[in-house]
């Protein structure tokens, strides 16, 4: 087996994980990145030397091998087992951007309600942030597992980013991820980050039908239809009996769709306190400062052929006109 290096970014899930991936993994970085077709490897886990070649393809000398994996970040005892068969001789290093830890907490919440939503299992829509399955998930400090790789690797191995300046500050990030891997230059792509994301929405028609407005638009819901507003994972469903659209609109009642300031603070100094002194300290500057004020999800963008089905026809302003005449 060839002499291989290994860039691994254990997360955070909804920290920047796919930008990162994607800026490196781009063609301006071949000769420095080896990529995988896919972003969350979990070579860790799962890796023999006999698939390397087939999910990297032909080695090439000198480029690090990406496993961008957010999941190991949830499961910190095996990644602490899986990384201490490692080498420490430099030819495994860790990349992890930091997010203020309420902002990433709701974000990731809305990540994984949207695919909650669209798992075909129709009989449960209840996904409340507060609920005990996501405070097990979203309300964990992963600072022990970080400072456990800072320790154990050495700080010339591990790189931690400030995910709020990494985009605006490109070509720095770019500059000082090339210095951290010793390679002479490295480009990242230009992004735009929506920082709370958006909530899924359902709407039924009922049994005359509704126009409901959604994102500036005017939308036209036909009779008995149940519609999932959910950007690409959005649906119609036609001839739905009221009792399941009723089940399935109680239990969007349950989704956090906002965090006002004063839950914001609440979460800073009563959940999070801890996660915030220990991501200040891995960064070397506060990231308290990065503190968002409130947190609300936007509108659920729709798939041009479901926007185009749903559309008002005809538009407000010719009912509007057509009403004035009658």
């Amino acid at each position: 087996m060839p002499c291989v290096q290994w860039l691994i970014s254990p997360g955070l899930p909804r920290g920047g994980t796919s930008y990162l991936f994607s800026s490196l993994a781009d063609a301006a970085n071949r000769p420095f990145i080896q990529a995988s077709r896919e972003k969350e490897v979990h070579w860790l886990e799962r890796g023999s030397p006999e698939l390397l070649e087939n999910m990297y393809g032909p080695h090439r000398a000198g480029a690090y091998y990406l496993d961008f994996s957010p999941g190991y970040s949830r499961l910190d005892g095996k990644l602490k087992e899986k990384a201490a068969h490692l080498p420490r001789d430099g030819s495994v290093k860790f990349i992890i951007s930091l997010r203020h830890p309420v902002d990433q907490a709701y974000s990731h919440y809305l990540h994984d309600l949207k695919g909650h939503v669209s798992k075909g299992e129709r009989a449960n829509f209840y996904y409340p942030f507060f609920g005990q399955a996501a405070v097990s998930t979203y309300f964990v400090d992963r600072t022990p597992l970080f400072r456990y790789l800072k320790s154990d690797f050495g700080t010339e191995n591990v790189l931690f980013l400030n995910f709020h300046t990494m985009f605006d500050q490109a070509a720095a990030t770019a500059a000082r991820i090339a210095a951290f891997l010793s390679v002479p230059q490295l480009k990242m792509l230009s992004d735009v980050v929506n920082g709370a994301g958006w909530m899924p929405r359902f709407v039924y028609g009922g049994q005359n039908g509704t126009i409901i407005e959604h994102g500036g638009a005017l939308l036209s819901i036909k009779p008995q239809s149940l519609i999932l507003l959910n950007g690409p994972l959005s649906e119609v469903r036609r001839d739905v009996p009221e009792h399941v659209a009723l089940a399935a609109l109680a239990g969007a009642q349950s989704w956090q769709a906002r965090l006002s300031p004063k839950l914001v603070r609440l979460l800073e100094t009563q959940v999070f306190a801890a996660a915030i002194e220990g991501y200040s300290a891995l960064l070397g500057e506060d990231i308290a400062a990065y503190a968002p004020t409130r947190l609300i999800a936007g509108p659920a963008p729709i798939p041009p052929a479901i926007a185009e089905a749903l559309v008002l026809d005809p538009p407000i302003e010719q009912r509007v006109g057509m009403a004035q005449k009658a």
